[in-house]
This record gives structure tokens, C-alpha cells and sequence, in this order.
């Protein structure tokens, strides 16, 4: 419950912005599943060219360059949607900390005057930067790659089954002991 209303207030913070996290999250897992498709076009290309040699018959393995090309326009397709994701969610973490520092600034201003006493207000500064730093560095990097992390395993294991669903069960076994002996 309380990492909801972390969520929430950090949303708070992002004004308006609050969506280009959301959507660099998305962008992000999305640039995840495009590049594997380049390691399918390979797959492709080797069992052509496998077939092709054989059967003796090197042209049969004709469709290799069409495959070859698919892949180099799935890769650079998925490195600019993470850095269309990188923008996005850079967008929302600069205006996310900016925001918190104007509030820790405003709350700051109807402290009484003897709480400077006590606390330095270089400290202070110090503070509120550093974790409006943290903040935005969490929300900038570390979440986009996070998204990546999660989606890139499920997306694999999609698509082994793709491939063969026997080979999807016998990669879902060590994921079970895992578990077991967690």
C-alpha cells in the first residue's frame, strides 16, 4: 500500500508529465522485443543456408539477404525506440525533480527561523538535491531498463515456445526448482 501512494505522489511531482514515464515504459519494453527479432532473422538466415547446402543447392538460400536486412532494420528500429523511450522518460524525471525541489523549497520558506539554527541550511540544500537526484535518476534510467529486465525474460520464453513448445517446458523446469528453492 505504501508503494502506491509512493507512486502516486512521485506522479504528483511530474505535473502534466506524469504520462511520458508511463509511455517510456512501454517504448521500452517494446525496443526490448524488437531486438530479439534480429537473433530470429538469424535463426532464419543459418536454416536457410543449412537447407540450401544440404540439398546441394546454394541458391536455394536466396531469401538469407532479405532475412539479413530484416534484421538490420529490427535492430536499428529498437535502438531508436529506446532512445525515443530515453527522451520520454527523461522528460518526465527533469520535470519530476524540478518539482520537488520547488516544493521542498516552498515548505522550506514557512519553516521558523530557530530551525536554522539547529539544521545548516547548506545541509539542507544538500538534501533536497540529492534526492531530488536520486529521483530523477531512478526515473530516467534505472525504470526503462527495469521495464527492459522484466519483459526481456517473458519474451524469450514466448518465444521458445513459439518455436517448440516441448523446448518452452524443459526451459520452464530449472525456472520451477528456482523457485522451489527460493
Amino acid at each position: 500500500m505504501k508503494k502506491d501512494s509512493e507512486i502516486s505522489r512521485i506522479f504528483q511531482y511530474a505535473g502534466n508529465r506524469h504520462w511520458l514515464t508511463i509511455l517510456g515504459m512501454i517504448l521500452a519494453g517494446l525496443s526490448t522485443i524488437l531486438s530479439m527479432v534480429p537473433f530470429v532473422c538469424i535463426w532464419f538466415v543459418v536454416r536457410d543456408m543449412l537447407n540450401a547446402l544440404i540439398a546441394g543447392d546454394i541458391g536455394l538460400a536466396s531469401k538469407s539477404g532479405i532475412y539479413a536486412w530484416w534484421a538490420v532494420g529490427f535492430s536499428v528500429l529498437s535502438i531508436l525506440m529506446y532512445f525515443i523511450a530515453l527522451c520520454c522518460s527523461h522528460l518526465a524525471a527533469f520535470r519530476t525533480a524540478t518539482n520537488m525541489k520547488k516544493a521542498a523549497m516552498h515548505h522550506i520558506v514557512t519553516l521558523p527561523l530557530g530551525y536554522f539554527s539547529q539544521n545548516a541550511s547548506g545541509r539542507l540544500r544538500k538534501v533536497i538535491d540529492d534526492n531530488a537526484g536520486l529521483t530523477e535518476n531512478f526515473l530516467a534510467h534505472q525504470l526503462p531498463d527495469l521495464t527492459g529486465a522484466v519483459v526481456m525474460p517473458v519474451a524469450i520464453l514466448l518465444l521458445i515456445f513459439g518455436f517448440d513448445w516441448r523446448l518452452g517446458l524443459c526451459c520452464l523446469v530449472p525456472l520451477a526448482i528456482s523457485v522451489f528453492f527460493k
